[in-house]
């Protein structure tokens, strides 16, 4: 009789042991997916300072058919791999038929408090992912930024409803330089890159001015065969491009092109310059610059003050000439700064730095 008790107990222990170790498999899987790390600080619209985010890894786990189709999603589109099984998911259409053509663009906009009721499926960081197809690329959207606070909730409200109705991947990051600076807005664009990819595998780089807002939803910010000159149409210089030279105001580019130049230079404080260097690099390493029509490349240009830490750059014309010598050493392979912080707002990543004129001048 005792031996059938202790028989008895210990398929019992068996049993209790096998439940602890499939809650614990449960709960290990479930971590590794949603592994974020949440502190509120006190104001409503700053509601992360830190945050660790498992999405910026692809899956690589060798599905067997049927449910091979999703070796190359992301962990973002995990949940609905989940809710679908192994059911296979369309890839998102390069021409979505939700586009509308040209916008009613808004020139102002309401409080982030309204704005988070508008635009409920941005995840906090300012980021969102299609939820009835795969993207076609994994897009991050750079704003170097200073002291334009209400041009940055203009572009946000401009912003977030086009790039859903494009169906992408996409994180929206303000880059912003401390005050007391000479305003360096290559550099804000490198950091801007250097600072995404710790946080998601992003395969494209829309890199875009504060002021100015995109008249056409047709206008993809994607990333194609070549660097693309998106904002070739702004209504300051009557729609017309300055100069065939330019690649600045809104510009795409190929994670992998813009590593093969280095970025931008680091060395062009103050206004000017820094876009026709960057024309430079590209062409120099044999890339041909793209742009749309005219009529799909149509910007608005919130006016503005000139600001007081951007005056115009008496080097620029010496930097310019000696950018080809100098690109391989001058770049994303030499950045130096003081991130101040980085806070996951509720439409957008705002990162803060710091940077030290005299120390990049002379590295």
């Amino acid at each position: 009789m005792d031996d059938v008790f202790v028989s008895r107990g210990s398929v019992i222990r068996v049993c209790l042991y096998a439940v602890i170790f499939f809650l614990f498999l449960e709960l290990s899987l479930n971590f590794s997916v949603h592994r974020k790390t949440y502190k509120m600080v006190s104001s409503p619209r700053r509601i992360l300072t830190t945050f660790e985010d498992s999405s910026r890894f692809s899956l690589i786990v060798n599905f067997s058919d049927p449910c091979g189709w999703m070796q190359n999603a992301t962990i973002r589109d995990l949940q609905k791999i989940m809710d679908r099984g192994c059911k296979p998911m369309r890839v998102c259409s390069s021409s979505p038929s939700d586009l509308v053509g040209s916008l009613a663009t808004y020139k102002e906009a309401p409080s982030y408090k309204e704005m988070i009721k508008i635009y409920p499926l941005v995840r906090p960081g300012g980021l969102y992912t299609p939820p009835d197809c795969i993207a076609r690329e994994r897009v991050a959207i750079i704003i170097p930024f200073r002291d334009r606070e209400e041009h940055l909730r203009i572009l946000l409200h401009n912003l977030h409803p086009m790039l859903q109705r494009q169906q992408l991947d996409y994180g929206i990051y303000v880059v912003e330089q401390e005050n007391g600076t000479q305003f360096n807005r290559a550099m804000l664009m490198n950091i801007g890159y250097a600072e995404s990819i710790k946080l998601y595998n992003y395969t494209c780089f829309i890199f875009h001015d504060v002021d100015l807002i995109p008249e056409n939803d047709r206008i993809m910010y994607d990333c194609r065969d070549s660097p693309r000159h998106l904002s070739s149409a702004v209504d300051k210089f009557k729609y017309k491009l300055p100069y065939p030279q330019l690649f600045g105001g809104v510009t795409a580019i190929k994670r992998a092109h813009f590593e093969k130049v280095n970025g931008h230079s680091n060395k062009f404080f103050g206004w000017g310059g820094e876009d026709d260097d960057m024309f430079r690099r590209l062409v120099n390493n044999g890339f041909k610059i793209s742009r749309y029509q005219a009529s799909l490349s149509k910007y608005k240009m919130i006016k503005h003050l000139h600001d007081a830490g951007n005056k115009a750059n008496k080097r620029r014309h010496h930097l310019i000439k000696t950018g080809k010598g100098r690109y391989r050493r001058d770049g994303i392979n030499n950045l130096h700064y003081k991130k101040l912080g980085i806070e996951y707002q509720y439409l957008h990543t705002r990162i803060l730095v710091s940077i030290n004129e005299t120390k990049v001048m002379t590295s």
